[in-house]
């Protein structure tokens, strides 16, 4: 996700950079960003591109730019999967006036992209409660297959595909907006695993938080050909004689606790 000139553009490409859309998912915690437009369009194309920006009258344009293009390149826009989301700050105290809605895009307070449900509010609620259903409904499976006499270590690498990738699936992108209470809902499910027996590991999910967070950075940090390395901040030009620190790129002033929670400026704190 990169700041230019007021607007945010994304550009998601197949799925390893498809993940990176909600990485840096700061959105209303840009400076002077109050409300951004989301316009989603989906095609028949291998690449999809989402555009957010804060200016009320260019999302429009950049909807009609998508369009002349995909015109151009022969690929149509289904406008009944292209949805519109107008994301506010959620602790403003400036009155928002919507933008003017796009002919033909419905407006949607909730939106799924690559797997995530977030809302206009930057709440995460819509994608725990959708992520606790499925994996309720995969418990069932998995006492079907002890029921049936499979051994521990088998029930354990099925446990880890159904269920442990379910709910760690993107986490980066947003475990820093989940709240306490969210969280706790997430470990009660990897508790009744341990205690119903159909894993022999009770998962701790703050630490697989903590490792999955350092590890992503780690990996963006020490590769220049990854995908998201690009959007670091510059190396420190100034350094002086004092600790080592977990890597050499600048802080990012965050005025917003909305943006410093996501994942790379709650990265960049954390691991300095």
């Amino acid at each position: 996700m990169v700041l230019r000139s007021g607007v945010l553009r994304v550009a998601v490409r197949h799925s390893v950079t498809g993940r990176s859309l909600l990485m840096d998912s700061g959105l209303c915690g840009a400076r002077g960003l109050n409300a951004v437009a989301v316009v989603v369009p989906e095609s028949r194309s291998p690449s999809v591109t989402a555009t957010i920006h804060s200016n009320r009258t260019l999302h429009t344009y950049t909807y009609t730019h998508h369009k002349d293009w995909s015109s151009a390149n022969r690929l149509n826009i289904n406008l009944s999967k292209t949805k519109e989301m107008v994301i506010f700050r959620p602790v403003s105290r400036v009155k928002h006036i919507p933008p003017r809605e796009i002919t033909g895009i419905e407006r949607v307070h909730s939106a799924k992209l690559l797997g995530i449900c977030f809302s206009d509010n930057l709440s995460f609620a819509a994608h725990i409660d959708n992520t606790l259903f499925a994996v309720s409904q995969r418990f069932y499976s998995l006492k079907q297959l002890k029921i049936r006499g499979l051994n521990q270590a088998a029930l354990d690498i099925v446990f880890q595909s159904l269920i442990l990738n379910k709910i760690t699936y993107a986490v980066q992108s947003y475990s820093g907006y989940l709240l306490e209470q969210q969280t706790d809902r997430l470990q009660a499910v990897l508790n009744k695993a341990k205690k119903w027996g159909l894993v022999s590991v009770l998962y701790n999910l703050r630490e697989i938080l903590e490792n999955q967070d350092y590890r992503l950075f780690n990996q963006i940090v020490t590769d220049p050909q990854h995908c998201l390395n690009s959007i670091l901040p510059p190396i420190r030009t100034c350094v002086f004689d004092t600790r080592d620190r977990g890597h050499p790129h600048e802080l990012l002033c965050c005025k917003y606790n909305a943006y410093k929670q996501s994942f790379l400026n709650r990265c960049l704190f954390r691991y300095m």
